[in-house]
């Protein structure tokens, strides 16, 4: 008797999401698929990374294709494989689905000029928004838009959506006050004042956001605590106001609930400083809206409580962000419900965290009587630019071309807690199909993002982690698969922890698993391609669980390079022996065993309850352990690591040493096999910069076209993308030439060929 299954296909713009639903049980959890997959207008079929059983019980295979071009019809083919459940055994499944296609801003119905304070013909921001209609523009003129709590009645859709635009550079919807607050001394460094409205979570001066203190005695005296127990000092600007739940308790002036304090560190006047303080809990709000385009708009200073987000996006679909900045909000995007197919794309997501830890952000966390007094989230800020609620059991999320920049945690994209829309998360048959990719995050001193718990076909890939703490938080990254394929990570420090009064230094590493749920369980994870420099005394790789109890199901790493300052560039901490932890092909090199020539401990294993043990090379990890039974250890030889350049050197041992993974690097190979690490030999830069600057490449960034000129004949030039894929080739018998690169977005490589032989390589931005 065979089972009834089927074929689920879901398409972003790069990448295809496959899962088959399972009728019957597969006690032993060991049913995969095998894919093959071709674009319809073609003949020839390429083999695809297989599919994986979800973990947690849920009857589903799933996996992604990867490298896709966008707006491409493509045909799929699926075969279920699994011995042990007969009836599962041999399916076929066909099916065929057409990626997403690159946003539409043009609109052909009426326009609505809005400005600041809709004077003349112009519309205030919120009569031009009640106004709109499908394939209507609402265009902000420049300035600074004070307003809150916007909403939008109306929808667009597929062939007409709704387009929110700034005019110009300077177009801000602003959640400060307006009102230029005034400030009385109360102490000898604290001042005082009255807010326009309650419970405001967020203050800025001197580029500095101001910590929010759970009592006015902590602010008095610089002081943190954490849950009740444990406390540090602050060394930083704060602030105390007074909650709307209980007023004047705790209110050292006696006044009202909207009262307000401030201490800067060297106690200055703040009736001297351009000081913003929040007025607004957020700019705008989606409910059950469809075809909304968000373009070219700065969303600043929206942290009143409880709610304090720029933009909340709530059982909504098809919402478009391109081109915005996020600044300064205690979160930038709320996803929550079932919201479907939001894209967020070409922005800027920022804040001014400044001297905070991972301690000082979780001890925002309030617990009794504190959330009680200040209300659930009140003080909170551990999250970020983009971040998921609770209850979001939605789909096809793209975060792409973004910076974020200068917080304690950059964000989450998955959803971590409790129930999701009509059924819980546990027992929810949807995978996520989120793609994270070319992105910058800097500057985090805590996780840069969560992808805790629910990680159903998620993929990260092609993005740069620069100086963050734990560039990817998975703890636990429950059901899977989730991908994280050629990503760099530059520069990891550790971190100052306080627990109990003791201070802590928490050293950084790529990956975070610790998690102290024993009934959270990991599902498959593939590590590939990526390349990792630890700038600090941090690990390489930690694979470390605050309780050895909780088990991966599978984590696969191949094709990476971990290097680091300290010694240790391994290190396992886990029950589970190999092959669940599947570690192989890798390449490790410590510049402190390097440069000091010493026997230091660069990699160390725990498994399960015994206790650590140490070992000077990493081939003692496979004898002991079955980790690492080909790896390479030695200097990759980066073009330029200290400016950032983790492009390999054309003698770099790395070139050629990695293992082909099919629907992975099987079409991005230069040379006899693929390269370890993020980026593949035929893109590197082997000239001097001094012959570099001999070729003129302008304009950088450009739309599409741009202008080449050199003193040399060029023979060919070659254009590859950010992880090697070959795009086009122009040849030319000149020293001037044109080149379009039509619809390859972000970063691509250009390889030019000169008639004397001799090649340079230039990285140029396509913004089209």
């Amino acid at each position: 008797i065979k089972a009834n299954v089927s074929l689920d296909l879901f398409a972003n713009y790069e990448t295809i999401g496959i899962t088959i639903h399972l009728d019957i049980d597969d006690p032993e959890m060991d049913a995969y698929g095998t894919i093959e997959y071709k674009k319809s207008s073609e003949n020839i079929w390429r083999t695809g990374f297989p599919l994986s059983r979800m973990n947690n019980n849920l009857k589903m295979v799933c996996g992604s294709i990867f490298w896709l071009d966008q707006g491409t019809a493509y045909d799929i083919k699926v075969s279920l494989v699994d011995p042990s459940t007969v009836a599962l055994n041999g399916f076929e499944l066909q099916g065929n689905i057409s990626t997403k296609s690159e946003p539409s801003f043009s609109t052909n119905g009426q326009v609505y000029h809005v400005s600041p304070s809709g004077s003349g013909t112009d519309y205030t921001l919120q009569e031009a928004l009640n106004l709109a209609e499908a394939g209507d523009k609402v265009l902000l003129q420049d300035g600074n838009y004070y307003t809150g709590n916007l909403t939008i009645p109306n929808n667009g859709n597929a062939a007409n959506p709704i387009l929110i635009e700034g005019a110009g550079n300077n177009v801000v919807i602003n959640g400060a006050h307006e009102e230029e607050l005034i400030w009385t001394l109360l102490s000898s460094d604290v001042y005082y004042t009255f807010t326009k409205t309650k419970n405001p979570n967020l203050v800025i001066a001197d580029g500095m956001r101001f910590y929010p203190h759970q009592i006015y005695q902590n602010l008095r005296n610089n002081k943190i605590n954490y849950d009740l127990f444990s406390t540090g000092n602050s060394n930083m600007p704060g602030f105390y106001r007074n909650p709307s739940q209980f007023p004047n308790v705790n209110d050292p002036a006696g006044l009202t609930d909207s009262t307000l304090y401030v201490k800067f560190l060297n106690g200055e006047n703040p009736n001297d400083k351009d000081i913003i303080v929040t007025k607004q809990e957020n700019a705008f709000t989606l409910n059950n809206n469809s075809h909304i385009i968000f373009r070219n708009l700065s969303i600043e200073n929206y942290g009143r409580a409880p709610l304090a987000t720029a933009v909340i996006v709530n059982n909504s679909d098809n919402i478009t962000f391109d081109n915005c900045r996020l600044s300064a909000n205690n979160s930038g995007i709320l996803l929550g419900g079932d919201s479907k197919n939001i894209l967020i794309q070409n922005s800027i997501f920022e804040d001014y965290y400044v001297n905070w830890t991972a301690w000082k952000t979780k001890a925002t966390i309030d617990v009794s009587p504190f959330n009680q007094v200040f209300g659930p989230g009140g003080r909170y800020l551990e999250k970020g630019g983009v971040v998921y609620s609770n209850d979001f059991y939605g789909k096809g999320i793209v975060i792409r071309n973004n910076l974020f920049q200068n917080y304690n945690q950059a964000g989450k994209i998955t959803p971590s807690a409790g129930t999701a829309g009509p059924f819980p998360l546990d027992t929810h048959a949807s995978t996520l199909e989120v793609d994270f990719y070319n992105n910058t995050i800097k500057n985090t001193a805590s996780d840069a993002f969560e992808i805790d718990n629910f990680a159903r076909n998620v993929r990260v890939f092609n993005n740069r982690f620069e100086n963050c703490h734990a560039p990817l938080s998975l703890a636990a990254a429950e059901d899977g698969p989730l991908y994280i394929l050629r990503n760099v990570m530059d520069g990891i420090p550790q971190d100052e922890y306080i627990l109990g009064g003791q201070i802590t230094i928490n050293k950084g590493h790529p990956l975070k698993f610790q998690q102290s749920n024993s009934e959270k369980v990991n599902g498959d994870i593939f590590f590939f391609h990526n390349t990792v420099n630890t700038k600090s005394e941090a690990f390489g790789m930690n694979l470390s669980l605050t309780n050895p109890n909780v088990p991966f199901t599978n984590f696969v790493s191949k094709n990476n390079i971990i290097q680091s300052d300290d010694g240790k560039v391994l290190r396992i901490r886990t029950k589970n022996p190999a092959p669940v932890l599947n570690m192989t092909n890798n390449g490790y090199y410590s510049i402190e065993q390097a440069t000091n020539n010493s026997n230091f401990k660069i990699a160390c294993a725990k498994l399960g309850n015994v206790s650590e043990t140490c070992y000077t090379s990493i081939e003692d990890i496979f004898s002991n352990f079955g980790f690492e039974e080909n790896y390479v250890y030695a200097n990759p030889d980066f073009i330029d690591a200290s400016n950032g350049d983790y492009n390999l050197d054309i003698e770099s041992p790395m070139i050629d040493a990695g293992v082909l993974i099919q629907g992975i690097n099987e079409n991005y190979i230069i040379g006899s096999a693929p390269d370890i690490g993020a980026f593949e030999n035929g893109i590197v830069n082997t000239v001097h910069i001094s012959e570099e600057n001999l070729l003129s490449i302008y304009p950088n960034p450009t739309t599409g076209l741009i202008n080449i000129s050199t003193d040399e004949s060029i023979e060919t030039i070659d254009v590859f993308n950010s992880v090697g894929h070959f795009i086009l080739r122009q040849n030319t018998n000149g020293k001037n030439t044109q080149i379009n690169l039509g619809t390859s977005k972000g970063l691509n490589l250009l390889k030019v060929t000169y008639s004397s032989g001799k090649i340079i390589y230039k990285k140029i931005i396509n913004i089209q």
